[in-house]
């Protein structure tokens, strides 16, 4: 059986496992959003989104915790 496709008003999830994309390529991030809107779907952004703990997006729990 294959999974639904997404559709219009859908909700798509984002969330920084790992390294701080969101925070170094600030620009990049609002862009690629901004598209995914202007496609008619709703984005949800994680709590560690856009944050920047050095390396990472958050401490090993915090980013545990969002995924």
């Amino acid at each position: 059986m294959k999974p639904p496709k997404i559709k219009l008003g859908d909700g798509i999830g984002i969330f920084s496992p790992s390294s701080p994309a969101a925070f170094f390529a600030s620009d990049r991030y609002k862009r690629a959003v901004e598209f995914l809107r202007s496609k008619g779907f709703n984005v949800i952004e994680g709590s560690l989104t856009g944050k920047n703990d050095f390396y990472r997006s958050g401490s090993i729990k915090e980013r545990a915790d969002e995924l």
